[in-house]
């Protein structure tokens, strides 16, 4: 990642680097996130290994069996709740009042 080589140890100096140059400050206590999927790991395994020593974890593949993943299109809610009137407010204007229908339509225009 990145392209550059160095390892971790010049990635999190670069990154303690940028955090001091905005003001945030480092933590001497941080720890990198481990990175696993989903089907890796089971729940014993994550309430033991990160949940009570308050570590870290980034899970992938989370949602890749999850049904709404495949079901939540643009057309099933434009079907499904078409006649929802949504309020879309992006704050730059005055907030818009739409059916789902119209709103999910702009996504395809």
């Amino acid at each position: 990642m990145g392209g550059r080589g160095g390892g971790a140890a010049a990635t999190e100096a670069t990154g303690v680097a940028a955090m001091e140059a905005t003001g945030v400050p480092a933590f001497s206590n941080a720890v990198a996130a481990e990175k696993k999927s989903v089907g890796d790991i089971t729940p014993e395994s994550f309430e033991r290994r990160y949940v009570t020593r308050g570590m870290p974890l980034v899970l992938t593949d989370v949602i890749a069996e999850w049904p709404a993943a495949s079901k939540w299109t643009l057309d099933y809610f434009a079907g499904v709740h078409g006649g929802l009137e949504v309020v879309v407010d992006d704050s730059t204007r005055e907030k818009l009042r739409l059916p789902m229908a119209e709103y999910v339509g702009n996504f395809e225009a």
